[in-house]
């Protein structure tokens, strides 16, 4: 897949008029090639740039359902697995970002209200009961946790089906950062994440507190934008594709990139500084952001919004892969 260089005016937004759009995706990404169908053409640049709800307060309760999630406009709607909070609803794919405040405790409730049957195929050699029955387990990546809590099938032997709940308690994170939670079923991890079992956990403080003004002087409100990016395989109708059968497979490159649950999205803009969170949640592939002119964050904002991301000497911005394989 070929790089894409974007000038450091058109990545911030900043120009001489009025908004502008910001180009979220490598070059490629306008048409969608599979192993299921012909190639077809997608419109650059149409949908508009997918934002998760965001759930604040001590006690969260998510529901893990099967939902259908449109990509794109031009694609039909895929069947996906995603978090609702029931309120705030995700949008179909991926869940909602959970914002705590630093050194509070966070107790988060997760229900499988999944179906009976895998949305992908499933190598039974690699799950403990051999079955391909769908079962969760919520890991909180990076995070400070007990094993108990941690949502580590190494730790956790407790299977949670249909029906059960998993309350996991996050204990005090001792600095603002960027964190992630994804399934982490033992032999169905690299499925469940893939099928949209993700989100971003994103802890405060008194410094970064998401909201303008802040003592640091960093963008916040609608101007703090958290982008995650991944690589899909879709059939000719939509599907997700990730195997022709339950084969293990060690690594997994899909055909299509998409952020935060689009192909190609665009996002508009306000001439003035924005922040971006990113996150790796490919399983496999990395990614070099390549930016004209630099990294914005390393030339004109402050040093703390640079946590999410590696700016070399050279320009370049490489965002390491963070997914589960």
């Amino acid at each position: 897949m070929r790089s894409r260089q974007f000038s450091r005016k058109e990545f911030l937004g900043i120009g001489a008029g009025a908004a502008a759009g910001f180009a979220l995706a490598g070059s490629g990404m306008g048409t969608f090639l599979t192993r299921q169908a012909a190639a077809a053409t997608l419109s650059a640049y149409s949908v508009p740039l997918p934002v998760p709800p965001v759930l604040r307060g001590a006690t969260q309760s998510l529901n893990i359902e099967q939902m259908y999630h449109r990509f794109h406009g031009g694609m039909p709607p895929s069947r996906v697995w995603g978090y609702n909070d029931g309120v705030k609803k995700s949008g179909g794919y991926l869940g909602p970002t959970i914002e705590v405040q630093k050194n509070t405790t966070t107790t988060v409730n997760f229900t499988n209200n999944l179906p009976d049957t895998h949305l992908l195929p499933v190598t039974t050699e690699l799950v403990p009961d051999g079955t391909d029955v769908p079962r969760i387990l919520t890991h909180l990546h990076g995070g400070f946790v007990s094993g108990a809590n941690d949502g580590n099938p190494y730790a956790t032997e407790t299977l949670f089906f249909k029906g059960n709940k998993q309350t996991a308690v996050y204990p005090p994170q001792p600095r603002a950062t960027t964190l992630w939670y994804h399934d982490h079923a033992m032999g169905m991890t690299r499925l469940n994440v893939y099928a949209g079992l993700a989100g971003f956990f994103v802890v405060r403080d008194t410094n970064d507190t998401g909201r303008e003004p802040n003592p640091i002087g960093i963008p916040g409100g609608k101007y703090e934008v958290p982008i995650v990016i991944q690589d899909k395989t879709f059939g000719a109708d939509g599907r997700l594709f990730y195997s022709e059968d339950a084969t293990w497979m060690p690594e997994f490159f899909g055909e299509t990139p998409v952020v935060n649950g689009a192909v190609q999205p665009y996002l508009t803009v306000e001439p003035r500084m924005y922040r971006f969170r990113f996150l790796n949640g490919s399983q496999s592939r990395f990614y070099h952001l390549q930016l004209e002119g630099g990294c914005p964050s390393t030339r004109s904002a402050p040093r703390a919004a640079c946590s999410t991301y590696r700016c070399g000497r050279t320009g370049s911005c490489s965002c390491p892969p963070r997914g589960p394989t």
